[in-house]
Formats: C-alpha cells, sequence, structure tokens
C-alpha cells in the first residue's frame, strides 16, 4: 500500500500504532509530517501513550526488575490456571456441521506447518521455553486419538519454500475422514534470520 517508508510509517501511526519495531518506517515520522501525511499531533498523542504506560508500570521510578520476583512467578500453578483458561475462552468456533467433537474411530489428516512446531505457536518475546513447557496440536490429537488414527504430514515450511510434501498431504487429506490444516503465519525469529524489506512502486 505505501509507495515508501514515511507513507507507511503514517500509516500505521494514524491507525494506532504507537511504536514501530524493527520496521524502520518512524524514523521517517518527520518527514512524513512535512509530506503532509500525517501531524505533529498525531505523533505527540502515539508519544503520550507510550509515555503514560511506562509511568504506570512505574519504569522511571523503578526501571531494573526483581529476579527472584520473576522466578516465582514464572509458570507458578496460578499463572498456569490463568493461562489455560485464557486459552480455552480463546477458542471460536465459527461453525459445526456435526464433525466435532471427533470420535476415537476417525481416521485424521493433520496437515499444515504450524501443527508440530512449538515456536510457530508462540508469539514475539517468548523466552526460550524448556521440552514440555509448550503443547503442540499434534502433541493435543495424539492425546485424544489413537496413533494408528492420525497421519500427520507438514506440507510445507513458513519460510522456507525451497522444498515441501504438498502431494503427500493432499494424499493423506484424501484418505482421512477428517482435515486438520494448521496454517497460517509465524512470528517465531531467530538470530540468523535476515528479513528483506520490499518497497512498491
Amino acid at each position: 500500500m505505501a509507495r515508501d517508508l514515511a507513507e507507511a510509517a503514517a500509516f500505521a501511526l494514524n491507525a494506532g500504532v504507537d511504536v514501530d519495531l524493527g520496521g524502520r518506517s518512524y524514523a521517517k515520522l518527520q518527514e512524513a509530517v512535512s509530506r503532509g501525511f500525517t501531524t505533529e499531533a498525531a505523533i505527540d498523542t502515539a508519544c503520550a501513550r507510550v509515555l503514560r504506560m511506562k509511568f504506570e508500570m512505574g519504569l522511571f521510578e523503578h526501571p531494573f526488575v526483581d529476579p527472584d520476583k520473576a522466578a516465582k512467578g514464572v509458570r507458578s500453578e496460578e499463572n498456569i490456571e490463568v493461562a489455560h483458561e485464557v486459552a480455552q475462552k480463546a477458542i471460536t468456533l465459527l461453525k459445526n456441521n456435526g464433525v466435532l467433537p471427533l470420535t476415537k474411530d476417525v481416521k485424521v489428516a493433520l496437515v499444515g506447518p504450524n501443527a508440530d512446531n512449538v515456536y510457530n505457536m508462540l508469539g514475539d518475546y517468548t523466552a526460550p521455553q524448556d521440552n514440555g513447557n509448550i503443547k503442540t496440536v499434534l502433541y493435543g490429537m495424539k492425546q485424544y486419538l489413537p496413533d494408528a488414527n492420525i497421519k500427520y504430514v507438514k506440507g510445507c515450511a513458513i519460510r522456507d519454500t525451497t522444498t515441501n510434501d504438498i502431494a503427500e498431504a493432499v494424499e493423506a487429506a484424501s484418505q482421512s475422514d477428517v482435515i486438520v490444516a494448521c496454517v497460517g503465519g509465524s512470528s517465531a525469529r531467530d538470530f540468523k534470520t535476515s528479513y528483506n524489506f520490499i518497497l512498491l512502486p
């Protein structure tokens, strides 16, 4: 949509995005103002919201965390229960034509790059996770259905387009009663990945 970073910055700022993390566009906000894409008042509003949040969190008075307090709260029983409740309430079933709940004898094709990848299920700034902390869709389905009833095929990756097993995924789907497709993007990142920014003319 944007012709350059200045216009991209204005689009984001005017839509209510207060902080640009790594996109490099907000460095062009002064140019965006001079070109009439946004206003100084819009920038002031974004700054005020960020500063207000930092004041409310006490970051100016106490900029450092207490490691002992953090260690007690991370993965505490109470926090795990809250996370479980949030996860359950966040599930949205748009339509059910009688397929759900799955019966124990149903044959399922589980396909997609997000079916068995822990970090694809997590958001940005997620700390490294110990084995077993996160359950993938494949893990969950194996707890519910016999292994013999699940055919898992990754199909493709999120970013790597050099190889895929789409044909195998299609074959598995054609031989199954139900297809569970775990697709979409991922915000999982590592320090080896480099990103190219493409500006449309």
